[in-house]
């Protein structure tokens, strides 16, 4: 960018190893969890009633907390 004397930018390996697993893992488990998970078709007026009320249930608060905890 010609912003620094000497910019730099270092390249690991294993960075690279890592990301890939990542991101492999993430493909893997796509399939399992999108076939755990529930199609909006098959919720019930309950649950449906819930979401449109902004009130998750606690399995999808639940869900949506384990990233959080283990990205921090």
């Amino acid at each position: 960018m010609g912003l620094y004397e000497r910019p730099y930018c270092l390249f690991a390996v294993d960075d690279l190893i890592v990301n890939t697993a990542g991101t492999g893992l993430g493909w893997a488990l796509t399939g399992p969890l999108a076939r755990i998970l529930s199609h909006r078709d098959s919720l019930t007026d309950r649950v449906l009633d819930q979401l449109t009320a902004d009130k998750a249930p606690f399995a999808c608060r639940l869900v949506a907390l384990l990233p959080d905890t283990v990205r921090t």
